[in-house]
């Protein structure tokens, strides 16, 4: 029952300094308690009764349900009972410390007719107080009566014990307290360990928390003291950890005496604090003895305890909990690998694989902090990765759960890091955890898929020094026979050497757009990697050759050596000659039959331009001596241009048979080696690159480019037809012609490079598993048409009623011959595709051979050579566009034309819009204007029905304004005979002929331009023969105009 209420009042100085109690401003709060402190200790009369009633005050201030009351009050007492117990300065006073603490019980009592939440406030109220009295921290003095010290810790047990939903936070209260103690105080140690073991609290989770606290601060003098809980003197022993276990998980049951163990009213979603205490106490640096290790005790607790199979959603949601704190905690690579337990991993790996999973959210939010680790720290980043997909846990991980780990955590791991996860990944190609020859080859082909991931990260950029090691282990186990300490079941097959030589092509192609990685001839690096281990390994080398081919693979090794010796730049001919060679090395290796033909033709190039350089250099010293003595000089550089230009013809010729295969890594190596030549290319060079452009998308076409005969077109059909599954990170580009078909409405810019995405090889899994009931099935008309030409070779009956016996009869040779004969026939026609197969196929040659020529052209067209050759591509790509049924083609032809007519203009500084300035001048206006007059002769077959003739259309409009415009600027006599192209000859025909198909743009946007130009050029009279600059696009009106006499 509460007592009753006093009726005297304090003087009003002391009771207006409680409104300042209940703030929300924390500083408000606090100059509030220092107020009525001072006030007070200013207090003359009534002096005991005013401090009753402000400690009475106080007390019941804690009950409030506002926090910033509760914690303004809970502030103020702690001031108070200092005051009270301060031995240098006490506010004097005849009230006892009992009287205190009487007081918080007494006014913290709820009466009847409470709601469940006021109850709630009181009790919390007296847990404020008793706390208040503690944090005074005169309890623990020399000069404290230990007697106070028991009052307030036997209130706190039975406030534990009569509300267990205070328990935890009673428990840390007296965790605290024992913190706070002196070793040497040895009563009050022991009086707070006999009150524990009384009151059972020792024997709960909480309670485990004091305990620790009391081996962490007193160990020495609990054991002079020979103090034991239940017979133990530390929670961590060994035999102690199932009991442990029950307790931490709050689980029903009984310790190993058979007492029954004090468990919590109800299940918080919220971690204990004890849990912070058991990792404080495994991370110090105190010795400790005769205790469970953390493995033991993360074995026993952890995983064979919250994880257990029989364990509640509860309590694997406080596992999940308990491993964020321990990974967050934890830095020590063998500590995190055991965190990984195998229950664990088994729980998190189902809740993560599904979204509709009980406890997905903390599934997922224990890998964010698996990854939040590798971000604060890069040297756990292997050991985390390692843990999700080796030991307890599985390679399939991010299949299963549906995430991307591996390129996270790759991405936060520093050099040394990214070499471990390569290692990683190394060790499960030598040693995979796989039984049967089929499952090895696809966890080695797994693992090659990953160290191709690395390279292709878009997150991160790997290390030179792990790419590095990435292609050793693709050339490795790619070009080499391992024998050494692999048993026989673990022998790489052809087949997995096939894979790991197609990942090194694509590596080296990715390495090659990569412009971080573009300063190094990778492809370089990788036949110097070959040519080190043929001469150091002890394995033998994959690829077998005879003499002459070993003699030209030494040779080419040196060229390699010594191009590479001198660390070529990007864009120099060095770089492009160490790239071509290095390529055709490696398609030696792989068995391509036209490499050394192309080797030869790469030679005779390197020779003639190699040694041209070095009679230039030879020539201009000896021009500048004969400079320095005034003697005339020797003019020969027509002969030398000339023997360089046939020598970039053979170059380009080379560069188009790379192009000729679908192979990525020859056409990013073929764009990079042309653009350090495409500035010096001869027209005869270029008509190799334009001829493309206009072959006919068919068969005959494909054997105009290819020089391929029907037979060879037929085996190229047949052979190609077996594999129709790429594999996942293979160099091979594919287009699909059907999808690109011609009267396509969205010709947006295809990306050749997306050709090359992963495909998951294990497709192929399931391959002839239903071999058994093939029976069944229907036959189809063509398979029944084989079964009957079969059994008429084999002269076997067609009723299916005969009996077998006729088929034991034996044949004499001559009719074996006969029967072989037959089947060879037919299994010859067979094997040959059908005509529909043979044009399909076709297409799709021509067209990716287009298409990367196009791409060269782009290249051309964006470089700084001569706008009288530039504008030579215009007609070819025109007719291509025209013709072509492929929208990526004229896609690109268009891409092409568009570079072109942009690559010479230049924005004007007084204008940040679209207003140009025309830079261009063409040496030879004659050849410029005839193909303007080709350009107005192609407009005239476009068709206005299709999407692909208004593509054509607004093309030729455009090609042909950019030759006008530069023709005028360079001269202004060329506008009469450009008008009279425009209007006299093309726009009569237009008008006079329902055939002609020019469009009406290609008129109106000619008189666009000529609006925009009109001024500058009536602005000042120009003669024939003058040069004007002209600028200015539609609706621009500042125009400028520059004149320099010719």
């Amino acid at each position: 029952m509460a007592p009753t209420t006093t009726h005297f009042l304090p003087a009003p100085e002391v009771r207006k300094q409680f409104a300042g109690l209940s703030e929300d401003d924390e500083n408000e709060r606090l100059e509030a308690a220092k107020r009525l402190n001072l006030a007070l200790r200013n207090v003359t009369e009534n002096r005991d009764e005013t401090v009753k009633y402000c400690l009475t005050r106080l007390i019941k201030g804690l009950t409030s349900a506002n926090d910033s009351s509760r914690l303004g009050f809970s502030l103020a007492l702690v001031e108070l009972i200092y005051s009270l117990l301060d031995p240098k300065d006490p506010l004097l006073t005849n009230l006892p410390f009992r009287s205190v603490v009487q007081l918080i019980v007494e006014h913290t009592e709820p009466t009847g007719g409470l709601s469940r939440s006021e109850e709630r406030g009181f009790y919390f109220g007296r847990l404020f107080g008793l706390k208040a009295i503690i944090e005074t921290e005169l309890l623990f003095t020399k000069e404290s009566d230990i007697s106070n010290w028991q009052s307030v810790l036997t209130q706190l047990v039975v406030l534990a014990q009569k509300k267990p939903w205070l328990r935890e936070s009673c428990c840390l209260v007296i965790r605290n307290a024992v913190l706070t103690m002196e070793s040497s105080q040895k009563e009050l140690i022991k009086a707070t360990c006999d009150e524990l073991e009384k009151s059972g609290l020792i024997k709960s989770s909480d309670g485990i928390g004091i305990w620790i606290a009391l081996l962490q601060k007193h160990k020495a003098t609990l054991e002079k003291l020979n103090i034991r809980f239940q017979k133990r003197s530390s929670p961590f022993e060994k035999a102690y950890l199932r009991t442990l276990a029950k307790l931490l998980k709050e689980s029903e049951g009984k310790d190993e005496d058979g007492e029954k163990l004090s468990q919590k009213g109800s299940w918080n979603a919220r971690l204990s604090w004890v849990w912070d205490a058991i990792f404080e106490f495994y991370t110090s640096d105190t010795p400790q003895k005769d205790i469970a290790s953390f493995p033991e005790f993360w074995q026993a607790v952890v995983n064979d305890g919250l994880f257990s199979s029989v364990s509640s959603d509860e309590r694997k949601f406080w596992g999940f909990l308990v491993f964020n704190k321990a990974i967050s905690t934890f830095d020590n690579k063998d500590t995190i690998l055991l965190l990984f337990s195998r229950n664990l991993m088994k729980c998190f790996i189902n809740q993560l694989s599904s979204p509709e999973r009980y406890l997905h959210k903390a599934a997922q939010k224990s890998l964010r902090v698996i990854k939040s680790k590798a971000e604060n720290s890069s040297s756990t980043a292997p050991t985390l990765l390692t843990c999700l997909l080796s030991r307890n846990g599985c390679l399939n991980f991010e299949s299963f759960t549906k995430t991307k780990v591996i390129e996270s955590l790759f991405s936060c791991a520093d050099e040394q890091g990214q070499l471990e996860i390569v290692q990683f990944f190394k060790s499960l190609i030598l040693q995979p955890a796989a039984e049967d020859s089929k499952s090895i080859e696809k966890s080695r082909q797994w693992a090659a898929d990953q160290l191709l991931s690395i390279i292709r990260s878009s997150k991160s950029t790997p290390k030179s020094s792990c790419v590095f090691e990435i292609i050793n282990i693709f050339v490795e186990y790619g070009h080499f026979n391992i024998k050494s300490n692999l048993s026989a079941d673990l022998a790489f097959s052809a087949t997995t050497q096939a894979t790991f030589r197609t990942r090194l092509s694509s590596c080296l192609s990715e390495l090659l757009q990569n412009p971080n990685f573009k300063s190094t001839v990778w492809p370089a690096k990788a036949v110097l990697l070959i040519k080190q281990k043929r001469e150091e390994s002890t394995d033998e080398f994959a690829t077998t050759v005879d003499e002459s081919i070993s003699e030209e693979i030494e040779k080419v090794f040196k060229i390699i050596s010594k191009l590479d010796k001198k660390a070529p730049t990007l864009g120099s001919r060095r770089y492009a000659f160490a790239l071509m060679y290095s390529l055709l090395l490696l398609q030696l290796f792989n068995g391509e039959p036209d490499a050394m033909d192309m080797l030869q033709d790469l030679h005779l190039v390197f020779d003639k331009i190699g040694k041209e350089r070095k009679e230039k250099e030879k020539k201009e010293d000896k021009h500048r001596h004969k400079r320095q003595k005034h003697e005339p000089e020797e003019h020969d550089h027509d002969h030398e241009e000339e023997e360089e230009q046939d020598s970039l013809e053979i170059l380009i010729e080379l560069l188009l048979g790379f192009l000729a295969k679908p192979s990525v890594l020859a056409k990013k190596m073929s764009q990079t080696v042309f653009k350090s030549f495409a500035d010096s290319l001869s027209a005869s060079a270029l008509d190799s690159l334009l001829r493309p452009l206009v072959v006919d998308e068919t068969q005959e076409g494909q054997r105009e480019l290819f020089d391929i005969d029907d037979e060879d077109e037929v085996m190229d059909d047949t052979g190609s037809s077996d594999d129709d599954d790429e594999e996942e990170g293979s160099d091979v580009e594919v287009i699909d012609v059907e999808e690109n078909s011609a009267d396509e409405e969205d010709d947006g810019d295809e990306d050749d490079d997306d050709d090359d995405e992963d495909s998951e090889s294990s497709d192929d899994d399931d391959n002839g598993e239903d071999d058994d009931d093939a029976d069944d099935e229907p036959l189809d008309e063509e398979t029944r048409k084989l079964h009957a030409a079969l059994a008429e070779a084999l002269g076997t009956s067609k009723n299916p009623d005969a009996s077998d016996s006729d088929s034991d009869e034996s044949m004499d040779d001559d009719q074996m011959l006969l029967v072989d004969e037959q089947l060879s026939k037919i299994f010859k026609h067979r094997k040959t595709p059908n005509k529909r197969q043979q044009r399909a196929s076709a297409k799709e040659s021509v067209v990716n051979f287009k298409n990367r020529v196009l791409e060269l052209l782009e290249i051309y067209v964006k470089g700084d050579g001569s706008c009288d050759e530039k504008i030579r591509v215009i007609a070819p790509c025109l007719e291509a566009m025209r013709k072509t049924g492929n929208a990526s083609v004229r896609s690109n032809a268009h891409s092409v034309l568009k570079s072109l007519t942009q690559s010479n203009k230049k924005k004007s500084p007084k204008d940040k819009e679209e207003d140009t300035t025309a830079t261009a001048t063409f040496t030879s206006p004659s050849s410029a204007f005839e193909i303007l007059q080709q350009i107005h002769q192609e407009s005239s077959q476009s068709n206005q029905n299709s999407q692909q003739s208004r593509e054509h259309a607004a093309s030729c409009s455009h090609c042909s304004l950019y030759i006008s415009r530069i023709l005028v600027a360079g001269d202004k006599s060329w506008i009469e005979r450009i008008i009279e192209l425009y209007f006299t000859k093309t726009m009569v025909n237009w008008m006079t002929d329902a055939k002609f198909g020019t469009q009406p743009a290609l008129f109106t946007d000619f008189v666009t331009w000529a609006g925009t130009i009109r001024k500058s050029l009536t602005a000042v009279p120009v003669t024939s023969g003058e040069k004007v600059e002209i600028t200015g696009r539609a609706g621009k009106s500042d125009k400028k105009r520059k004149r320099k006499n010719k």
